[in-house]
């Protein structure tokens, strides 16, 4: 499926918020003004400076590689090297919910003419992150991107004179915050920053007063950005195992292959839990697990080993249960949907404030089974979300057909039976926010028969939060992605918002 992201500010009027959510972090600015680019007359050297970016290429090829072979835990050990509040942080985690390879690219460019490039990511379309030096250290200026689910929105405009224009907004607020940076003469002045209106037609480097000529960005040489190691022509067996032992998966997007490597076939999702590994493989910078199963090989990288006495039963739960009731829980405490329900943002619209998402029908599937006393085929699903039927394909539509599309239905749920998706058009925002919450260990759960019941916790003040009482499933449904072990029977608010 095509996913139509509109990130220039060129197309600013494109960027409005289809669905409010949390704010992006905070975004680290130059501690100064005027902050140091090169060393005075040090920037004028023979050298260009790419070798100074070589540590932040490396990272967003470490991102890529994750992301591609779906090794949420991975990219999480990856981004321990960063700041947390940082933009790149948060670019990293949107380009996970995109669902796919990211497929970066690079190119570097002179701004100001000093003699030291400055590193641009992107597309290789459109520019999401800019990179300078300061003396040999490589900095981020911003990141640019429209959020897959949420308020915040962000662009970059490039000229020819250096001058770089930063604009971040929601589409729930008429605000557009610009800010005009400029590179010239070794050093990143930060020029003015203003506030227009967003949908007023004022264009924003007349609002800032640039009359330099806007960067032809497809004369640009992109480069993609490598994200894997050479495939090894054999697998290296010299790591072998010669018993079995388990270990404990704790992501949901763990994939498993079918042969120990990363260019083996997908064969699905391993679900969270504890599993026993009969043989390890060592090839293209992994350590491959076999699982007990014969399912396929799984990256033990993104697992922990489990030793002793760590997958003994607790209170007739086995680990594996306690993995599965820990990740239903967890899963459940969500501004709308369970974070089993992925979606795909496909269109944003800016006039009627409308846009769209899909979802695969083995998510909802997934969903109704798991949240809901009942069992839920497919045709109940469809009614729950009183969705229209069509046989029509949806994701082929063009731009222009998804708009008109969306400005017709406006609101409400689309099932397609070619797409074998469902479709929402989301008129407003989506909101609400709660506090943080703390899930109570295994030992603490009320177990009685195959009922087991938790009660979280405010992480603040310790206070009850939510009482989930959740039954073993035995639940007969077809079209599932990941179904859980158990599922919840009722759900009651007992925190009095103190």
């Amino acid at each position: 499926m095509k996913k139509f992201y509109k990130v220039s500010l060129a197309a600013m009027t494109l960027l409005t918020l289809v669905a409010c959510g949390p704010k992006r972090r905070p975004r680290t600015q130059p501690s100064t003004a005027q902050s140091e680019v090169t060393d005075g007359k040090n920037s004028k050297k023979e050298s260009s400076g790419h070798e100074y970016y070589q540590t932040v290429l490396e990272r967003y090829q470490a991102y890529s590689r994750a992301i591609e072979a779906g090794d949420g835990a991975g990219l999480e050990t990856k981004l321990k090297e960063i700041d947390s509040q940082s933009d790149e942080y948060a670019y990293a985690m949107y380009l996970q919910t995109l669902g796919s390879k990211p497929n970066l690219s690079y190119f570097y460019t002179d701004l100001d003419k000093d003699g030291r490039d400055e590193l641009l990511i992107g597309n290789s379309q459109t520019v999401s992150a800019i990179y300078y030096l300061k003396g040999q250290q490589p900095e981020l200026l911003h990141t640019a991107f429209v959020a897959s689910s949420g308020g915040s929105r962000s662009g970059f405009q490039i000229f020819e004179d250096g001058s770089v224009i930063y604009a971040s907004f929601s589409s729930l607020q008429p605000e557009v915050d610009l800010i005009h940076y400029k590179f010239q003469k070794g050093k990143l002045e930060t020029v003015n920053k203003i506030q227009i209106k967003n949908g007023d037609g004022q264009k924003p480097e007349k609002a800032l007063g640039i009359t330099a000529k806007e960067l032809d960005q497809a004369k640009i040489g992109w480069k993609e950005l490598e994200t894997g190691k050479k495939a090894t022509s054999q697998a290296n067996n010299s790591g072998q195992q010669t018993s079995s032992f388990q270990v404990r998966v704790a992501v949901s997007d763990l994939r498993i292959r079918k042969e120990a490597s990363i260019k083996g076939e997908e064969v699905g999702l391993i679900p969270q839990g504890v599993y026993t590994i009969t043989e390890t493989v060592t090839a293209d910078g992994y350590t491959w697990g076999k699982l007990q199963s014969g399912q396929g090989w799984i990256a033990l990288e993104f697992t922990t080993r489990v030793e002793g006495g760590n997958a003994s039963t607790v209170k007739g739960l086995s680990a594996e249960d306690q993995e599965d009731i820990h990740s239903v829980v967890e899963n459940g405490y969500s501004l709308m949907y369970s974070r089993l329900v992925k979606p795909t943002f496909i269109l944003d619209l800016s006039n009627d404030h409308s846009g769209i998402y899909s979802y695969t029908e083995g998510m909802f599937l997934d969903y109704f089974n798991t949240y809901t006393p009942g069992t839920y085929q497919l045709a109940d699903v469809i009614k729950k979300l009183e969705a229209q039927e069509t046989s029509e394909s949806i994701q082929s539509m063009t731009t222009d057909q998804l708009i008109q599309l969306a400005k017709e239905r406006k609101q409400g749920w689309i099932y397609s039976s070619k797409d074998k998706k469902f479709f929402e058009f989301v008129p407003g925002g989506r909101g609400g926010a709660g506090p943080e919450v703390v899930i109570p260990s295994a030992d603490e759960w009320v177990v009685e028969n195959d009922t087991v019941t938790v009660t979280t916790r405010v992480k603040t003040s310790s206070q009850p939060f939510e009482r989930y009482v959740l039954k073993r499933s035995k639940k007969d449904y077809s079209g599932g992605e990941h179904k859980t072990r158990f599922y919840v029977i009722s759900k009651e608010n007992v925190w009095n918002g103190k």
